[in-house]
């Protein structure tokens, strides 16, 4: 949206989104009639609109040119520059909703006063000004995600060579609650590799309290956290047992079997993180998150451990982290093996939910993130590449998204918003790993420019 001599310009503005007296500039999005245009829809299209111009495509060639000298097999781009006599086609009224919705005219460049701007407008000004400033921050939170990772690997170091000192830890925490946004950084968790160590610490507290919170608003349960800093802190330390496993192990690009010396030894490190953390006075319930994140609604899967007698020994802040731990170990790239995008992984989730992991708590998650998470890359119906950057409380299914590659497969530097919920022409048919797109899926998503 831009503003112009006490106006409010609209571009991309879809059919539905059109109200009375709204004043149309461009008509700028067509169905497929207008693709290598036959010569009765030339014809309509000469006589209809004498005296403006028109962008077609022809040969390949993008042209402008007046509206009478368009010729049989041209692809319409948009029609502008209406002369003073075609108001009737300018002026937004019901007969002309009917008339552009049965002619195959679909979107608009569209021109209002301000202090008219209809509801839906304004709620779509407020959003592409907020998905703006969520991409603005990418790069300082990718920097805290990174801060992060150093903290949690020298933490790891030091209390391998028996030095366990916290306080890192804690300053750091500070600084992530001060400086960081968790959404972001959950976002990023789907769009940047991450070691199965170190960033999947900050990824999974960042995911834990986004989430954690959000379902304690919509369910009006108390939080068991004395504070959101005490979230973070449980969270961040879950695999802090991992600090006592060989460098050479926990470091290891290679997946081991199942029945390996080395997977064994993995297996060990909830035990240890309770040992650990027991040492440093931290609570119960932090301690209980660490222990038992691996525990499985049936104990007595070969994945599920340390083995114990009961899974109501899980506290309800622990089966959500390990509805998350498997979650971003999934999205997340590893050396060893190829990240899921996050709707599979929340699909493969799903068919786990009551056997492997709580079902109650699965669902209030799955409500929580969205079927397509922030960071998400979707193809369109219309064959376009898309982020999703918004998933609205009441339709999963159509969140709001971001163009980032046209149909035609090429890259955009100016990034249309559209909110699926009004967009009843377009669909999300697939999700897409935005890693197997992009070598730099990260860089992209911090480019976009909404509008």
């Amino acid at each position: 949206m831009n503003t112009m001599n006490g106006y409010s310009i609209y571009n991309n503005i879809s059919l539905n989104d059109c109200t009375e007296n709204m004043v149309i500039l461009d008509y700028c999005k067509f169905n497929d009639k207008y693709t290598s245009m036959d010569g009765a829809t030339i014809k309509w299209l000469i006589h209809h609109f004498n005296g403006t111009k028109a962008q077609v495509i022809r040969d390949n060639k993008n042209l402008e040119l007046e509206t009478v000298k368009i010729k049989q097999g041209d692809t319409l781009v948009k029609i502008f520059q209406f002369p003073t006599n075609l108001r009737k086609f300018t002026v937004v009224n019901q007969k002309l909703l009917k008339e552009l919705e049965f002619r195959g005219f679909l979107k608009f460049k569209v021109q209002l006063p301000q202090k008219t701007e209809s509801k839906k407008l304004l709620e779509r000004k407020r959003s592409i000004h907020a998905l703006n400033s969520f991409v603005g921050k990418i790069d300082r939170n990718n920097t805290s995600r990174e801060d992060g990772t150093k903290v949690i690997e020298s933490f790891m170091d030091n209390a391998r060579n028996g030095k366990v000192v916290i306080k890192d830890i804690v300053h750091y925490i500070d600084d992530f609650m001060s400086n960081s946004s968790p959404d972001v950084i959950s976002a990023i968790a789907s769009l940047k590799a991450s070691d199965q160590t170190y960033a999947h610490c900050v990824d999974v507290a960042a995911i834990y309290q986004k989430v954690y919170f959000d379902i304690i608003q919509k369910t009006g349960r108390k939080s068991a956290f004395q504070s959101t800093k005490h979230a973070i802190l449980a969270s961040f330390v879950h695999d802090i047992g991992k600090s006592q496993l060989p460098k050479e192990i926990l470091d290891s690009t290679t997946r081991f079997k199942r029945d390996s010396k080395e997977y064994k030894i993995i297996q060990s490190h909830p035990a240890k993180s309770m040992e650990l953390l027991t040492k440093m006075k931290l609570d119960d319930l932090t301690v209980n998150m660490s222990g038992f994140h691996h525990v499985k609604v049936n104990t007595e899967m070969e994945s599920s451990y340390p083995k114990i007698d009961c899974y109501s020994r899980l506290e309800k802040e622990t089966k959500l982290l390990a509805i998350i731990d498997v979650y971003q170990s999934l999205v997340g790239k590893r050396s060893y093996k190829k990240s899921w995008n996050p709707a599979s992984a929340l699909r493969y989730i799903n068919v786990l939910a009551g056997d492997e992991f709580d079902l109650e708590t699965w669902e209030e998650f799955y409500e929580s993130i969205g079927l397509y998470p922030v960071g998400s890359l979707v193809r369109l119906s219309d064959d376009s590449m898309a982020f999703v950057m918004n998933n609205p409380e009441k339709d999963k299914k159509r969140p709001q998204v971001s163009i980032v590659r046209n149909a035609k497969g090429q890259d955009l530097t100016n990034n249309e918003f559209i909110d699926l919920r009004y967009e009843k022409d377009l669909s999300i048919v697939k999700d897409i790993d935005a890693q197997d797109v992009f070598e730099d899926a990260l860089g992209v998503f911090t480019s976009l420019r909404i509008s």
